[in-house]
Parts: structure tokens; sequence; C-alpha cells
């Protein structure tokens, strides 16, 4: 029999993790909206690690809950979003093999975690 007291602490962690990416986006669209790259640059990275640790804890859930599984490209897609932008930010600020593995890690999410069609 599933339990559910923890099932549900699982998804009430995971609309947590969901609540801290978005004000974590929110931050860092502002601080790259200011134009300051090297100010936007922690802010951004901060929302990348977010985003991470939200897909993650995606799927961690659906290992452990696989009978109602979360679906995970709306999940991914913000992420590899945030890897390319947070990539030209760095690029921006002269970091470039900084900026090329985080477009290699934006490959690397879509390739095993938005399908075949991404």
């Amino acid at each position: 029999m599933l339990n559910t007291t923890t099932r549900l602490a699982a998804i009430l962690a995971i609309g947590q993790q969901q609540a801290n990416a978005f004000t974590a986006f929110a931050r860092a669209e502002a601080a790259k909206s200011s134009g300051d790259y090297r100010a936007a640059r922690p802010v951004y990275e901060h929302y990348v690690a977010e985003a991470r640790t939200f897909l993650e804890a995606t799927l961690a859930f659906n290992r452990e809950f696989p009978d109602s599984p979360y679906d995970v490209p709306p999940v991914a897609q913000p992420l590899v979003n945030a890897l390319m932008v947070c990539a030209d930010i760095v690029d921006g600020v002269g970091a470039r093999d900084a900026a090329g593995r985080m477009r290699q890690q934006a490959r690397e999410v879509a390739r095993t975690d938005l399908g075949p069609d991404a």
C-alpha cells in the first residue's frame, strides 16, 4: 500500500521547489534586464541551480511514485532555457569556456529530459 503521507510530503516539496524556481526566475530576469551582466551572472546562476533542483526533485518523485509521474518536459524546458540565457550572460562577461560548458549542459538536459524531438 502506498504511504499517502510520504507521497503528499513529496508533492508539497515539489511545489516548494517550483515556487523557489519561479522566484529565482523573476529575480534573474530583472537582473538581466538591468543590462549589467556582471551583476546578473550570479543571480542567473542561482536561477539555474533552482531550476536544476526542481528538475531533480521531479525526477526523484517519478522514480519513487511511478504510478502517478509528473510530466518532465515542462519542468526540464525552463532549465534548458535558463542554461542558454545564462551562457549568453557568462559569454557577455568574457567567460567563453564556462559559457560553452553551460550550452553543453543545456544540450544534455534537452537530450535526456525533453525527448527525441527536442
